[in-house]
């Protein structure tokens, strides 16, 4: 009997863990489409609309004698989140254009295909285009905009902070002989323990070898709705999740009573089956709306700044240090965004475009973008006849511990400012 009973709880837990994360993943019109469903299919499940419900159930309705009729608009894919992305980003504006132009050869899996070769190596547009495919591969989801495999994984080694030199060499040199399992020789070639080796290939295995697969292809919906909003009181930010504004669910009290009295046993037994499962909807739709409150709640104490700030500037985020702070898988959080929408009072944002990525090490980071902004007024307020040397710009700008001076050097050329002696000598020349 406990066995059974053991075995009863394990199978209910996992039919519970897997609807969670099937709620989860689930943007706005998917989970209004989906809960239509299940009120229609199971009795003991009440829908109560607030507002009316929302563009697929409505279409649902309206045209129930078309067999497609249950197919959703695509929404928002990875080219127009990128899109999205690159216009909040505070680069340059030809340099947002270039890569703009980059992303249409995006491919469903967040490569970057059918571009000629040399296209960032030869001609005299091949370092405005570099730039453009630097700014372009800082987009979100990490990886996005490589040209192989290879690019991809270093990208999301690179974002991801904390890389050993082992993990980049395996990519850069054994990626092929650790997928084919020959661990040996390439730990002898590598002249590491095996063991060493394949922890670090552990590690590797963990990223996404496919970062753009997990977006919808098509074009994004006409209005946006919000699935968490920020409201500001006062001094504090307040949020809430948006959902219970617009629909209701709950279970059928009238059909307990029903399962409880009645004297055919059949009649019990189903009454019981669909009162569980109207019960276990609503749990994992409470829980839905947590995760993402957590979630949400996380990314707004990180960018304050952007929404209450007049710059709406971006703090350095990536998707693993709010699953650590809130002791949630990073793949949770990964659900939690995909197709949610943050909104506030200017305006309704992809909630992945939060996630920006960062420049410099330890507490002194910076995204990039604010990065080659501060570089920018720097230049452009120095004094011509002393222009700055990029060893002095990277102390101003917080010494080696939060860029490199090779970074400075390479956001000042992509900025258009040629190396220090030139513009003095430029100035010389006046």
């Amino acid at each position: 009997m406990k066995l059974i009973q053991n075995q009863s709880q394990r199978l209910t837990l996992g039919v519970a863990q897997k609807l969670s994360v099937q709620l989860l993943q689930m943007d706005g019109e998917e989970l209004e489409a989906y809960l239509q469903r299940e009120s229609e299919q199971n009795p003991a499940v009440r829908l109560e609309w607030n507002c009316g419900p929302g563009p697929a159930v409505r279409a649902a309705a309206e045209e129930e004698h078309d067999p497609f009729a249950g197919v959703r608009a695509a929404g928002p894919g990875l080219y127009d989140s990128v899109l999205l992305q690159l216009a909040a980003s505070r680069a340059p504006a030809q340099q947002k254009k270039d890569a703009a132009a980059l992303a249409a050869f995006l491919d469903g899996n967040g490569y970057l295909t059918g571009l000629p070769d040399g296209l960032f190596t030869e001609g005299p547009r091949a370092g405005r285009l570099a730039d453009a495919l630097e700014l372009l591969q800082g987009m979100e989801p990490a990886g996005v905009g490589a040209r192989d495999l290879r690019e991809c994984l270093l990208l999301q080694l690179a974002r991801r902070g904390g890389c050993t030199a082992l993990e980049r060499r395996v990519v850069e040199e054994e990626l092929g002989a650790l997928a084919q399992g020959r661990f040996e020789a390439a730990a002898r070639r590598l002249g590491v323990a095996e063991e060493e080796l394949r922890a670090a290939w552990r590690s590797i295995r963990a990223l996404d070898p496919k970062p753009g697969a997990a977006f919808e292809q098509g074009d994004p919906p006409a209005l946006a709705l919000p699935d968490v909003e920020v409201r500001s009181e006062g001094e504090r930010l307040v949020l809430a999740v948006t959902a219970p504004e617009r629909y209701h669910v709950s279970v059928e009290e009238p059909y307990r009573e029903l399962q409880r009295t009645s004297a055919d046993e059949e009649v019990r037994r189903y009454l019981g089956e669909r009162l569980m499962s109207a019960a276990l909807l609503c749990r994992c739709l409470q829980r839905r709306n947590e995760t993402l409150l957590r979630v949400a709640g996380c990314i707004v104490a990180h960018q304050r700044e952007f929404f209450v700030g007049r710059e709406r500037r971006l703090a350095p985020l990536r998707l693993a240090q709010v699953a650590e702070e809130l002791g949630l898988h990073e793949t949770t959080v990964g659900r939690a965004v995909r197709g949610k929408y943050l909104g506030c009072h200017h305006g309704v944002y992809p909630m992945r475009q939060f996630f920006a990525q960062a420049v410099g090490a330890g507490g002194t980071q910076s995204s990039s973008q604010d990065l080659k902004r501060r570089l920018e007024l720097l230049l452009r307020a120095e004094d011509a006849t002393r222009p700055y040397s990029d060893a002095a710009l990277c102390a101003l700008l917080g010494g080696e511990d939060a860029v490199s001076r090779r970074t400075v050097a390479k956001y000042r050329a992509a900025l258009g400012y040629p190396a220090a002696a030139q513009r003095r000598d430029r100035l010389c020349g006046a």
